[in-house]
């Protein structure tokens, strides 16, 4: 619908639950941090996996979010042939200021279903990072909470840490 201009004015649209959902305007520090994490996950995952920034990712024929970031299994070709899919990632993100509760209450449990086997939210209004592992039907087993001085590390890449202090703005 997009390549025969059904969306204008540059608004950035998901397929969530079969609905076309439009996503709240990135800030400055959203933004930035956006870049900061992929940086981060690129300067230490290139060899590893695939990193998508803001791409669509299919979950099903009726959900295609685009995520933050999503950490992919590693294809030489990129995913040229087809879109990623659940089965393909390893970790997701999502940076939420406002789209904090939507984050948690939506997207959470979609991931979950479809078995993304790690789920980030970079919560920006509380400073810390959200960490969902174990996914089941409706949410994941393990919720653990980072703040700045912390270490974190997704489960697919158990030895390689980040600090939370690297990812999150000191602002």
């Amino acid at each position: 619908m997009a390549d025969i201009g059904i969306f204008r004015n540059n608004k950035h649209i998901e397929l969530i639950e079969g609905e076309l959902i439009e996503t709240a305007a990135m800030y400055a520090l959203h933004i930035s941090t956006v870049m900061r994490l992929g940086h981060l996950l690129i300067s230490k995952l290139d060899a590893l996996a695939n990193i998508s920034i803001q791409c669509p990712l299919r979950l099903d024929e009726y959900n295609e979010p685009e995520p933050d970031l999503a950490v992919l299994k590693r294809r030489d070709d990129f995913y040229s042939d087809a879109t990623p899919a659940a089965q393909d990632a390893l970790l997701v993100v999502e940076v939420a200021d406002s789209s904090l509760i939507y984050g948690r209450q939506t997207k959470l449990p979609l991931y979950a279903k479809h078995g993304v086997p790690e789920y980030w939210i970079v919560n920006l209004q509380d400073k810390a990072i959200e960490a969902y592992r174990q996914p089941f039907e409706k949410g994941y087993r393990q919720t653990t909470l980072y703040q700045h001085g912390d270490l974190i590390s997704a489960a697919a890449f158990g030895d390689m840490v980040f600090a939370v202090s690297d990812i999150l703005s000191k602002k």
